[in-house]
């Protein structure tokens, strides 16, 4: 992916669009810090020397420990997270193993982490892919309440979420950036997703 500049405006998320393969990921690893070292710059600081909460597209998670134990490597604690954010239902959880819960439940458990952790800026690369309803409904209030302090960079399939979230957005396409912008800049004012989607 060729060098780009963005200018993130803040108070709300910056919502990145692309094809599969357009590099969506790719930025997103970059700004997180998990690339090549100093491969990304955030507000003058390279993004690997900087606290970011990040939720990748494929969320590893230790598989044999239990969720409580699994915060503490983030030096958080499970009943702390779920009195924080309710909506994520995360005391469901309290005495399960990583390896026993649904691709959803660990999403959650990974979006909770990320939200809670001291940083600088929040980065989600399809944070509401295996969510249930009331998860999906509930992050979407986090995140929206997260961007009024922090920058936070959003990926996702679903065009809802990133329409309902995100007031600027880059387009990429093959590794580069052909947009980006207020939405009022990239919308054909039709009020149809699918025209959104197809510019």
């Amino acid at each position: 992916m060729p060098g780009v500049h963005l200018s993130l405006p803040r108070q709300r998320p910056v919502g990145i669009m692309g094809v599969n393969g357009a590099g969506k990921s790719t930025m997103l690893m970059a700004a997180a810090g998990v690339l090549a070292p100093g491969s990304c710059l955030v507000d003058g600081i390279a993004s690997d020397a900087s606290a970011c909460g990040y939720v990748p597209q494929d969320y590893p998670c230790m598989p044999d420990i239990r969720v409580e134990a699994y915060c503490r490597l983030f030096a958080l604690e499970l009943a702390a997270l779920h009195t924080r954010l309710p909506e994520l239902y995360l005391d469901e959880l309290k005495h399960e193993r990583i390896h026993s819960l649904s691709a959803g439940q660990r999403q959650a458990v990974t979006n909770a982490v990320a939200l809670s952790v001291p940083a600088r800026l929040l980065v989600f690369d399809e944070p509401f892919s295996a969510l249930d309803v009331r998860r999906r409904a509930g992050l979407r209030g986090y995140i929206k309440h997260a961007a009024q302090s922090r920058p936070v960079l959003l990926a996702s399939q679903a065009g809802a979420d990133l329409l309902d979230l995100c007031g600027y957005f880059v387009v990429l396409r093959a590794g580069r950036v052909v947009f980006q912008g207020p939405l009022e800049a990239l919308d054909d004012h039709s009020g149809d997703a699918h025209s959104l989607a197809s510019r």
